[in-house]
């Protein structure tokens, strides 16, 4: 499952001092890049440092993962050259104890664990799932309808793409995966008084792909 990393790097040997930030080459291209990972939750927050340095947290699987990443970047390696990608333990921040709900609440739907879902729900919940059609609200209904997902798909999992959290919402994009194929889907999480208000999916799970043998 993705997870925070602090990344720090350092001003490259095209970055030129005489020019402002916007006024670096390929500005556009590098600032289009960030901004699109800000978008997907893949960052959450970033800005320089002292000493022509700059910080930025950036959601991966791995630190190999976060490389490949910044590899996509125009300027890595040219305007910025990276010194460190390590694991980051985020307690505090703007909807970090979010972020903690929709984490444990995902492990919950990958062990199968019912009690544990429906711990993590308001007594008011509401599970729609939009492409199926399927819809359910109050925590005994939801409870029965998520036992029999589980059921009906007893090797199902859940791979987490992109994760963006605020206060009192967050969006999950996911690859779920079944006897042998996958899609991809997204969660709309309301959240209140810190636990799961509705759970809204949107997904390709009418059109799925063939995993490899």
């Amino acid at each position: 499952m993705p997870f925070f990393h602090v990344v720090r790097s350092q001003t490259g040997p095209a970055w030129d001092a005489a020019q402002p930030l916007e006024g670096q080459s390929g500005w556009e291209e590098h600032a289009w890049f960030m901004d699109d990972l800000v978008v997907r939750g893949i960052v959450a927050f970033g800005g320089p440092l002292p000493e022509r340095r700059v910080a930025f947290s950036l959601l991966a699987d791995s630190e190999e993962d976060a490389h490949a990443i910044l590899a996509r970047d125009n300027w890595t390696d040219s305007h910025l050259v990276t010194e460190s990608v390590e694991p980051w333990e985020i307690r505090l921040a703007p909807g970090g104890a979010v972020l903690a709900l929709i984490e444990r609440y995902n492990a919950a739907w990958n062990a199968h664990d019912v009690d544990a879902i429906d711990a993590l729900h308001h007594a008011e919940i509401v599970f729609h799932n939009h492409t199926a059609d399927e819809r359910a609200e109050g925590k005994p209904a939801v409870r029965e309808h998520i036992a029999r997902i589980f059921e009906n798909n007893p090797d199902l999992q859940f791979r987490t793409r992109s994760l963006g959290v605020s206060v009192g919402f967050a969006v999950c994009e996911w690859t779920a995966s079944a006897a042998g194929k996958e899609w991809d889907g997204v969660d709309v999480f309301p959240l209140r008084d810190g636990l799961i208000l509705r759970k809204d999916v949107y997904s390709a799970s009418h059109r799925p792909r063939e995993l490899p043998g």
